[in-house]
């Protein structure tokens, strides 16, 4: 390992060269310079130095002997080395301190000892973090296929030296609507298990669905044990479309398992509640001039008529409203001259839908997002006329911590007194805020690519109506791979001892950090992703910022290299591979991140003389080194400013996967990348480094192309 921290490259006056520092610190007028990055804890100390261990210790297992210290401190002193007990990290997870610098191969000899205690289940190495740079993999082996019937995709083969059991009997299918989870579309489906089972044992059921009248079978993709007898139906339903179902037994004789015979195709229609209408004119109403909307038709209605109720309000006047199946309405008794808000609300058997607008950013700043809509951009407006994301849905930013901003203040999931709710696992308190311009205030620019407000200010985010959850993991000085852990679980909503419980567990991680040089996923950090994703919580990673150097290959940055993540490579204005972005298999998609390098034909700020150009605008503060001197500043002026860098890219991904989540509050990671993000990209341009990658399978590869908000709340918007 060489060093840790924040994945951006900040461009200034003068240019430095692509190989030169990631991190410098910007000024709100373009000034800047290198950061001097002190250690938190010992001068001595480099980049990843080992400065503990981490344990997983198993269930009620304690790190202290009986004479109150921790247990194998005795046999790791015979080394010269002397420890201290150190912090739960949530889930098991525990930490242990070196108390001076210990050399890498005494670190690797003591942790040789604490893997032999009987009390451990894995342990690994405890790192120092340095802010330079932070990183991760593709999500290769996040779905296993299911029991097959002899198909190429099947994982098991079946035996026919038994016969199979007699049809399964009396398979009713029905709707399972439920007022807990309205907009989800499923159907009950129950029976009585067969009369014949000739000799074998029942060990389950098979469900096959059909939404062409039986010509074409589908095998459900879940494991239907021999005790049940109904089955809760949910994957590939649509709203109102009949869906036939049949089933058949499993039985077993020995190793040797069979499918017996099938029922008859049964019929069911599912039924949820409509989805938001839009408006197709401003959301504005006078007594000359009503709104209209786009009626909602086959899924959206929920498979249920649609009645739409239409309010005008305005100060001082009464409220008017009017019903109608139609596309719009007259609102009778508007005075004369006043200009009402209108708000729509659509209603089937089981519920309502607020109405969304054909949303476009009025944000002064947003024609410089060309990120957002450019023809290489993530085409943000066409998922905005579905949400613009839900408050529902809490995105966690663990990063430098946060400054206040207008664009972001009231995004931010508040304290009774007003404060940023979060934790800072640098300083250990409930405050985090970024103190200093060390961290270039890097939290505050990937917050605001995600959520900044739609309100008129500054710029705006991707998902601007989630909530954000503020995690200060990492400090301008420094960190540790101990205190990723602890933020990553406590974000997720899993208790960390010692730490006020996280009111607000973010459905989505965004993890814009990695690391410099060949740094391997520890076991420890490998567990921590796949317990979050076992909890459905999407975790998104910047695939690097090392693409111009020998170990460019996103296989290298550590912590995307673990599985399961979703890795993001960086593009620029013109849709090729930024010049600094890891590349390789390990990056499953690109988004822009801004290339200064290639502009191409970008928006250019005359406010600031072309500089920023090819890169991202986001929420940024002013706080920087006095001239001529490195000291740190604290938060100055809330302000805008351009960074480029993976740690850009992935932003953009978590706001999309905010989006998804605000649509269907139970989608799970595997679903929301490869059912929706990748099947959705835009292809790279023809002749660019990533097209020519892919066509030619060398290993400079950008992953299934880039980010398309639009075609992924398209595929969203079509699950069950």
């Amino acid at each position: 390992m060489k060093v840790w921290g924040y994945i951006q490259r900040v461009m200034w006056k003068p240019r430095l060269g692509l190989v030169a520092s990631l991190i410098i610190v910007v000024g709100a007028m373009g000034l800047g310079q290198p950061v001097s990055a002190s250690p938190i804890t010992s001068p001595a100390l480099s980049d990843g130095a080992p400065i503990g261990l981490i344990l997983h210790l198993r269930s009620g297992a304690s790190m202290l002997g009986s004479d109150g210290k921790v247990v194998g401190s005795a046999q790791i002193a015979n080394l010269g080395i002397e420890i201290k007990n150190g912090k739960a990290l949530g889930a098991g997870f525990h930490s242990i301190e070196f108390t001076s610098s210990v050399t890498e191969t005494n670190a690797r000899t003591a942790l040789a000892i604490m893997q032999s205690k009987p009390f451990v289940t894995s342990a690994t190495i405890d790192r120092y973090i340095l802010p330079q740079q932070f990183a991760h993999k593709a999500p290769s082996a996040m779905g296993q296929p299911f029991i097959g019937d002899g198909a190429a995709t099947s994982v098991r083969t079946y035996s026919t030296a038994f016969k199979g059991a007699s049809a399964v009997r009396g398979v009713k299918v029905s709707d399972a609507w439920s007022s807990k989870n309205p907009g989800l579309a499923q159907l009950k489906v129950t029976w009585t298990k067969p009369l014949n089972l000739n000799g074998a044992v029942l060990s389950g059921y098979r469900i096959q669905t059909s939404a062409d009248g039986g010509v074409t079978p589908v095998t459900l993709a879940s494991s239907i044990s021999a005790k049940q007898t109904s089955f809760a139906l949910t994957q590939g339903l649509i709203a109102g479309s009949a869906l036939r179902v049949r089933m058949a037994a499993l039985t077993k004789v020995g190793s040797a398992t069979r499918i017996g015979t099938y029922s008859a195709w049964v019929l069911g229609t599912p039924t949820t509640v409509p989805n938001p209408p839009t408006f197709n004119t401003p959301p504005t109403a006078t007594n000359a001039a009503m709104p209209s909307w786009d009626l909602l038709t086959g899924a959206d209605t929920g498979g249920l008529p649609v009645i739409y109720t239409l309010t005008a309000t305005a100060p001082g006047q009464p409220v008017v409203t009017c019903s109608t199946k139609l596309n719009t309405c007259a609102l009778v008794g508007l005075a004369q001259g006043i200009v009402y808000k209108a708000s729509l609300v659509a209603a089937n058997a089981h519920g309502t839908a607020v109405g969304i607008t054909g949303f476009s950013s009025k944000d002064p700043l947003y024609a410089k997002q060309w990120a957002l809509n450019s023809t290489y951009g993530i085409k943000v407006e066409s998922a905005w006329q579905h949400t613009h994301g839900n408050s529902n849905v809490t995105v966690a930013v663990v990063d430098s911590g946060i400054t206040s901003h207008p664009d972001l203040d009231g995004q931010e999931w508040r304290n009774p007194d007003g404060s940023a709710y979060g934790y800072d696992f640098i300083d250990n308190d409930l405050d985090p805020s970024d103190p200093n311009s060390l961290s270039d205030w890097h939290g505050t620019h990937v917050s605001g690519i995600i959520a900044a407000a739609a309100n008129n200010i500054g710029v705006v985010g991707v998902a601007p109506g989630v909530k954000l959850l503020e995690v200060r993991g990492l400090s301008g000085s420094g960190g540790t791979s101990s205190g990723l852990i602890a933020s990553l679980n406590w974000a997720a909503g899993i208790d960390v001892p010692s730490v006020p419980k996280n009111v607000h567990p973010a459905q989505v991680i965004n993890l814009s950090l990695g690391s410099e040089g060949i740094t391997r996923c520890d076991s420890l950090t490998q567990a921590v992703m796949k317990n979050l994703y076992a909890l459905n919580v999407t975790v998104i990673t910047a695939a690097g910022n090392e693409g111009l150097k020998p170990w460019g290959d996103a296989t290298n940055s550590y912590p995307g290299n673990c599985s399961p993540t979703i890795n993001v490579g960086s593009t620029g204005f013109t849709g090729d591979r930024a010049s600094y972005s890891d590349y390789g298999l390990y990056v499953d998609i690109s988004a822009p991140g801004g290339d200064a390098d290639k502009p191409g034909n970008a928006p250019v700020d005359q406010t600031k003389l072309g500089e920023g150009t090819g890169m991202i605008l986001s929420t940024y503060n002013s706080g920087a080194p006095a001239a001529n001197s490195s000291t740190p500043a604290g938060p100055a002026d809330a302000v805008y400013d351009y960074l480029e860098g993976t740690s850009m890219s992935a932003p953009m991904v978590t706001g999309v996967v905010a989006l998804i989540y605000s649509l269907k509050p139970t989608v799970t990671p595997h679903q929301i990348f490869f059912d929706l993000l990748k099947p959705s990209v835009t292809a790279f341009p023809d002749g660019s480094t990533c097209a020519l990658a892919a066509a030619n399978n060398t290993a400079v590869t950008c992953g299934a192309g880039i980010l398309n908000a639009g075609g992924a709340i398209d595929l969203t918007n079509k699950l069950p």
